[in-house]
């Protein structure tokens, strides 16, 4: 990629964190903490739900991996239960709900991160055996992860300091569109009496996670820390990635920044 380029790339962010003991995950919180002012709480509903609350971070559940299989299982021609329609179908069995709730990874304290491993093991075996139509596996799955969004969301609000009059959580990733799972999030936050309104801010939604790495990768071209060690769990706050400058030569380091060449 950096000889058909030809700029200086940026990857491998997680490697170090792992080798100073950290989960490699998440990695987003530093860039929601200087690039994103005037929320409280950052919510990511992609593959997994994951929270960041100040320098608080964690891995919720697995979120659009779980969903997308489902109706990927029903109908292989359906990559996705658009708005959510199919979902809001649905009734919740309270049976399935129960199995998902008593799942013994949720009581693992944070830092903690999740996996496509860990969904094949664990999760997917247990959504897959309850003979129920599939949009009440959609619908209950949806109520799995707003009780745990929000019941992870009200341990990490409860130990930060916020001084917005109205705290915001902003809401990205692909289940944002997810009308029907935003809407449960919704109800839970109200259940459990969390003052946080809940933002979706269309032209972040697809690309914060991109536009977030982006800024991950400037602060390795400034020779700057860019990952927490409070949120992943490693021995210290460090630069994580790796810098491959392309093969023509003709960058010097403190020029990358600026986009010029020496």
């Amino acid at each position: 990629m950096v000889s058909h380029l030809k700029v200086p790339l940026v990857t491998q962010f997680r490697n170090k964190d792992v080798a100073l003991g950290g989960q490699g995950a998440p990695l987003v919180p530093f860039g929601e903490r200087w690039l994103l002012h005037g929320h409280a709480a950052f919510l990511n509903l992609g593959g997994m739900a994951n929270l960041t609350v100040g320098k608080r971070a964690m891995d919720v559940c697995v979120c659009n991996m779980a969903l997308n299989r489902l109706m990927q299982w029903h109908d292989p021609s359906c990559h996705y239960d658009e708005g959510g329609l199919l979902a809001a179908s649905g009734s919740v069995d309270r049976t399935l709900l129960e199995a998902l709730e008593s799942i013994a990874w949720y009581r693992t304290p944070p830092p903690r991160s999740l996996g496509e491993e860990w969904y094949q093991r664990e999760l997917e075996p247990l959504l897959l055996s309850h003979a129920i139509p599939v949009e009440n596996r959609l619908a209950t799955y949806c109520e799995h992860v707003a009780r745990r969004v929000v019941a992870s969301l009200k341990s990490l609000v409860e130990r930060a300091d916020s001084a917005q009059s109205e705290p915001t959580l902003l809401v990205s990733g692909g289940g944002a569109h997810h009308h029907y799972l935003v809407t449960r999030i919704e109800h839970h936050l109200a259940l459990r009496s969390l003052p946080l309104k809940l933002v979706v801010e269309p032209a972040l939604t697809d690309f914060k996670e991109a536009l977030l790495f982006a800024f991950l990768g400037l602060q390795v071209l400034l020779g700057r820390p860019n990952v927490w060690c409070s949120v992943t769990g490693s021995s210290m706050d460090h630069l994580g990635g790796s810098l491959h400058l392309p093969p023509e030569g003709g960058w010097r380091l403190e020029r990358c920044a600026h986009g010029g060449h020496a």
